[in-house]
């Protein structure tokens, strides 16, 4: 092989500090993740039952809670569609009573397979039928657009509004609180994500480190 050939195969090599900066981003990213879900598991170990009152009364940002007492409706619902299919739906979790206080500060993400099947044909009749065939849909499947149920799952607060569709809603997702319905903190997500993190974060600093300090 000539020289020249050498100093084109050498220069087109990617440098270790390259793949160490790309594996850090990931890296981190699972070593976080892993860590918080980590912590859940040890200060949750069943979640805390409490009123639909006694919840907007403190409106944790975090935590694993089952909310009783409350109504999901789905009527009010902020959804995303992709190719014509509902992917994301949130519904404001309010009082049974239908009082305002706090009725739309908290946000129930639905994963449940029925509701979300019969959101997206009322998608369809309002496409239809206008708004009109919208709201005959809605009365002849009230029970499931009018949810008086428990809620249990992870809390979290504020959201990410890339497609402006919560400001479209006239609402602000960085002030509101979202109930992830039916999830629990995950110890596989904990230990996988984790120990995946730490390996990829060790694995990238030592590229770094090779990279940055090697002989000239």
């Amino acid at each position: 092989m000539s020289p020249s050939n050498q100093r084109i195969s050498s220069s087109g090599s990617v440098p270790p500090t390259v793949w160490g900066f790309l594996l850090l981003i990931p890296s981190l990213f699972l070593l976080t993740s892993g860590a918080k879900a980590l912590m859940a598991m040890m200060q949750y170990k069943a979640p805390k039952v409490v009123s639909y009152a006694e919840f907007t009364k403190t409106m944790p940002k975090s935590g694993w809670y089952t909310i009783k007492g409350g109504a999901v409706d789905v009527r009010k619902a902020v959804y995303w569609e992709q190719n014509g299919v509902c992917v994301d739906v949130y519904a404001p979790l309010q009082p049974v009573t239908g009082g305002a206080n706090h009725s739309n500060d908290i946000y129930v993400e639905i994963d449940d397979p029925k509701t979300l099947s019969v959101f997206q044909d009322l998608t369809y009749a309002r496409k239809k039928e206008g708004e009109a065939g919208a709201q005959r849909f809605i009365a002849k499947h009230i029970d499931t657009f009018l949810q008086h149920r428990d809620v249990s799952g992870t809390i979290s607060y504020g959201h990410r509004d890339p497609l402006g569709e919560w400001s479209n809603a006239g609402l602000n997702a960085d002030t509101l609180t979202f109930v992830d319905d039916g999830w629990r903190p995950n110890p596989l997500l904990g230990y996988a994500g984790t120990g995946v993190g730490v390996l990829l974060t060790l694995l990238a600093l030592s590229l770094l480190a090779k990279g940055l300090f090697r002989p000239r």
